[in-house]
């Protein structure tokens, strides 16, 4: 069953559900040198499948709910690390319409994941604006979730800034136009 669905169905029922997480399709070591292959172990293999696990046993929407959705359009929104890493035109020319230029659009998700105090997330929503969240918050309208809670920056000594540097070499702009036209 496909994880917006299933939610959907928990939450007119408030019945637990039988909900699985996404397989990596990659794997553990290749958002190197942007996430250890031991960053992501921990984070994928323990916290993302803990926050699955507790919610598909109560079906808490209040506290795991948005767990859950926020990580299920995080993982599938990365790749392996490219040096070179740019959407397609068509893409590229929706995000110059929402921010004048791509630079000015990664600009701006990190200068959002910089003004979360404590954990979070930076939201990109359907219409390509930018929101942060504290915690676990549900926003409708997500188009992908980039993880700032600690554990996603370990590697970075949690400095945002320069996980951000090289986060959009891990970014799968394809996943992210094909989350677009659903």
């Amino acid at each position: 069953m496909d994880l917006r669905a299933a939610l959907n169905l928990v939450e007119a029922a408030n019945q637990p559900t039988d909900i699985h997480i996404r397989k990596l399709s990659y794997p553990l070591d290749s958002l190197e040198p942007v996430m250890s292959k031991n960053c992501v172990d921990v984070h994928y293999n323990i916290l993302t499948k803990n926050y699955f696990k507790k919610y598909a046993a109560t079906g808490d929407l209040f506290q795991k709910a948005g767990a859950v959705l926020h990580n299920d359009y995080y993982w599938p929104m990365m790749q392996p690390f490219k040096s070179k890493n740019e959407p397609s035109p068509a893409l590229g020319e929706s995000i110059e319409k929402a921010h004048q230029s791509l630079s000015k659009f990664k600009t701006a998700v990190q200068e959002a994941a910089l003004t979360v105090q404590g954990n979070g997330w930076v939201l990109i929503m359907q219409d390509l604006q930018i929101q942060t969240i504290q915690n676990h918050l549900l926003k409708p309208g997500i188009l992908w979730a980039i993880d700032i809670w600690e554990h996603a920056t370990v590697d970075h000594n949690f400095n945002r800034e320069k996980f951000f540097k090289n986060y959009w070499n891990i970014l799968n702009w394809t996943a992210v136009e094909e989350s677009i036209t659903k």
